[in-house]
């Protein structure tokens, strides 16, 4: 786990925990966010709705703190530079293909002009119609100073945004754009 580091681990075992043996990626059914327990606060769960059509269904307490907004419904990319689209369909498409993980590294811009890095650990669901249509995202970055105001957020990755997949059973997709593989 080159870029998977250990504070992603309980997020992975309880996500691993939901799949019934044999089962590269749990069922919706068996879901249970409840038993994510203080990781919750720093989860973002997003739903396909058709192609490029990816919306936010739930951010955790600390999500919702850090960015200073309430996009549940809205478009998942609403944050990411225009000319990453393309490039993030291309990877949640992969995750869909072949059931994999994906580890995110940005930078989040806020609106008094400064920058945080931020990591993601995307896990994927599948949908009551069989399809991997729902993905947890378990967000770590920086925490907030006390009394830490950095405005709202206006854009995720203008600086930097990297994407790795990450094994969970089934390798990773070998025509992706990696640029590296990690192994959980």
């Amino acid at each position: 786990m080159e870029h998977v580091s250990g504070k992603f681990i309980p997020f992975y075992d309880v996500w691993s925990a939901f799949r019934e043996p044999g089962q590269l990626v749990p069922l919706w059914q068996n879901v249970r966010p409840m038993m994510f327990g203080d990781l919750l606060a720093h989860v973002t769960m997003v739903k396909k709705y058709g192609p490029r059509d990816y919306r936010y269904r739930l951010l955790g307490s600390e999500v919702n703190l850090k960015m200073g907004d309430d996009p549940v419904g809205e478009d998942f990319f609403k944050y990411l530079p225009k000319h990453l689209h393309d490039y993030a369909y291309k990877w949640l498409d992969k995750i869909v293909a072949q059931p994999c993980a994906a580890w995110h590294e940005m930078s989040l811009e806020f609106a008094d002009n400064k920058s945080r890095r931020y990591e993601s650990l995307n896990l994927p669901i599948r949908g009551t119609h069989g399809e991997i249509d729902t993905f947890l995202y378990f967000n770590k970055g920086w925490q907030p100073q006390p009394g830490e105001n950095l405005g709202p957020l206006l854009s995720s990755g203008a600086e930097f945004f990297t994407i790795e997949p990450v094994d969970v059973g089934a390798g990773i997709p070998d025509t992706a754009p990696l640029l590296k593989a990690a192994k959980l």
